[in-house]
């Protein structure tokens, strides 16, 4: 899948990655995920060259490895994460990978590394014995597929929130981020987890998976909270939508000295953050870039247990040559999640 610009996506031919240095591997692509955050790069606001391949969620099988390459072999099955590490810089060593002096991003584009997309049929993983993990036996991939972005990033989030067990926790979003928030929320201990949107359908999902469902549009959800926690809100709340007026509503519903964790991804500065609420709340906030890389074999274990299904966040099943199709579904929110299939 390339990008020619802003809402112009297009299947075409590239060539096949090969191993460029002896950490490498070249995996073959056996599903790949549209994410919300690609939508950024469909509308242009983060720039890319013409024609490069974006997309970083998949899972795939190891068809070539390098000769320093010591933890896969051909024929593994593996999902990726959605950024590279080196593994032993100054931030690697203290596993944060995400701040990695060499990360690269998949499929983002040369300000972030320059490095090919993964809605592709072969991707080319550097690092690989870091940046891969192996799929245990009777995973399917669309269990593991999200483990390399979207189900960590809602676990760390949920992790960040600091809660303890019995709390009232917000989620505001129910996208595919945020309906998972909900269900770790919930596997974390929380008693009582609110989902707000103003979707019907995404909705009734964050129902039917264990939340409390909030239409914001038809009802009061600062007055729903303060009614379930004694006027206090919620012990913390999780933005899952990366938009302005998500991030204020979080500060203002979060009771004193409780937690903002932020999900959501943020391409532009807030000009008019309410920092005084937050201040006089003592609340905390904390966000970022997930790490993915020190928390994904948490994320896994949740699915290899069966404590966590994140299948049910897909709507559609696509093939690679329908992407141009589904990503107009995806921005239009006519699908929840679209899985690709080379």
């Amino acid at each position: 899948m390339q990008l020619f610009g802003a809402g112009d996506v297009r299947v075409g031919d590239v060539p096949d990655p090969r191993l460029e240095r002896a950490d490498d591997a070249v995996v073959r692509v056996t599903s790949a995920g549209i994410c919300g955050s690609d939508l950024h790069l469909y509308h242009g606001r983060i720039p890319v060259d013409t024609g490069f391949v974006i997309g970083h969620e998949f899972v795939g099988v190891v068809e070539e490895v390098g000769s320093n390459v010591s933890q896969f072999k051909s024929g593994d099955r593996v999902v990726g994460a959605f950024h590279t590490a080196c593994g032993a810089c100054w931030f690697c060593w203290r596993r944060l990978y995400h701040h990695c002096e060499a990360m690269r991003l998949f499929g983002f584009g040369t300000a972030f590394g320059n490095l090919r997309g993964a809605q592709a049929e072969r991707v080319l993983v550097p690092n690989a014995d870091l940046v891969l993990m192996r799929i245990p036996d009777g995973i399917d991939d669309l269990r593991a597929l999200f483990v390399g972005d979207i189900l960590t990033t809602a676990h760390q989030a949920v992790r960040n929130a600091s809660f303890n067990p019995g709390d009232t926790v917000a989620i505001i979003g129910c996208g595919p981020v945020g309906l998972l928030a909900q269900r770790c929320a919930l596997l974390q201990g929380a008693g009582a987890v609110y989902a707000l949107d103003r979707d019907a359908v995404r909705l009734r999902i964050a129902a039917d998976n264990g939340a409390i469902p909030v239409n914001i549009d038809e009802q009061d959800p600062l007055a729903i909270l303060l009614g379930a926690t004694n006027s206090r809100g919620p012990d913390a709340v999780v933005e899952c939508v990366g938009a302005e007026a998500a991030l204020t509503a979080a500060v203002q519903f979060v009771r004193r000295a409780g937690v903002v964790s932020v999900a959501g991804v943020f391409t532009e500065n807030i000009p008019l953050f309410p920092y005084g609420v937050l201040w006089i709340k003592d609340a905390r906030l904390v966000g970022g870039l997930c790490n993915i890389l020190a928390y994904w074999s948490e994320a896994m274990a949740l699915v290899a247990h069966g404590r966590l299904d994140p299948a049910f966040i897909v709507s559609h099943e696509l093939s690679l040559a329908e992407a141009a199709d589904a990503y107009r579904l995806f921005d239009s929110r006519e699908a929840l999640k679209i899985v690709l299939h080379p």
